[in-house]
């Protein structure tokens, strides 16, 4: 069984799981903030404080180049469960993004 078919049987909705690919992608990071407005520019500059800088940028490099990236809307009471699925699928560099914070969670 996929991740992404073991999200689902842990009641995950399928709308709160993207597969990021290609150009699309990238566009869809959007590292800038600029693609979602004033908001986003905000969001992304918090994230990336937060992160120490280049989290976002190394995740455009990796889809760029062929990579994909699974982002899990994730509630603050369930994001190890989760990442528990992705590692099980191969998942790697798994971060969870808080209000305030982002916490590792690849180990």
């Amino acid at each position: 069984m996929g991740a992404l078919e073991e999200l689902a049987r842990q009641d995950v909705p399928r709308t709160d799981v993207y597969v990021l690919t290609g150009e699309d992608g990238v566009r869809r990071l959007d590292p800038s903030g600029r693609l979602h407005g004033w908001r986003g520019r905000v969001e992304r500059s918090v994230e990336t404080v937060a992160s120490a800088g280049g989290d976002i940028e190394d995740a455009c490099q990796h889809v760029a180049a062929g990579g994909s990236l699974v982002a899990v809307r994730a509630h603050e009471d369930d994001p190890a469960s989760i990442a528990q699925t992705l590692r099980d699928h191969g998942g790697h560099a798994i971060q969870f993004f808080g209000p305030v914070a982002v916490v590792e969670l690849s180990n």
